[in-house]
């Protein structure tokens, strides 16, 4: 089985298991609350791409609610492929900055698959990222804006 990720349809709303790259007038994005979710969030260059995860997400073939599987290193790997397209598609070789946000001690300190898969996640990242681990803040519950501001990402939680 495999963690669906599906593209934003609109990055100021960006809600569980969906990632996004905004670009134009609206070069910012915003997630849907992240109560026990995180964020991650690469940019290369003036680019970024962020992306909201669950702890008990949908799969492909499709799981009934009941029955879904806690967020593991085989999501991670999932996700990765993910934002790594971000790098890939601007031909860099690293990411020039990587950042963790939300739940981040919750994922990190549960244990078993939950924290396995966060430290794999972070493991896939750090290979991209000049071999340094992402940023990792707990920013908590809330909805969080990113943006590019000072040629750096900038998350804050905004409630």
């Amino acid at each position: 089985m495999a963690y669906v990720m599906n593209q934003a349809c609109n990055p100021q709303a960006l809600a569980e298991q969906e990632f996004a790259t905004p670009t134009g007038l609206l070069d910012y994005a915003i997630t849907t609350t992240l109560n026990s979710c995180i964020g991650v969030a690469v940019r290369v260059g003036n680019r970024f791409m962020v992306a909201h995860l669950v702890m008990y997400g949908q799969q492909i073939p499709y799981v009934s609610p009941a029955n879904l599987q806690i967020f593991n290193p085989a999501d991670a790997d999932t996700v990765f492929a993910y934002i790594d397209s971000l790098r890939l598609q601007e031909n860099s070789a690293n990411f020039d900055e990587a950042i963790l946000f939300g739940a981040t001690d919750e994922w990190r300190n549960t244990g078993g698959a939950l924290t396995n898969g966060y430290n794999r996640l972070r493991d896939l990242i750090r290979q991209r990222n000049n071999n340094q681990a992402p940023v990792s803040n707990d920013t908590g519950d809330g909805k969080h804006i990113i943006r590019i501001q000072g040629g750096n990402l900038n998350i804050r939680n905004i409630g």
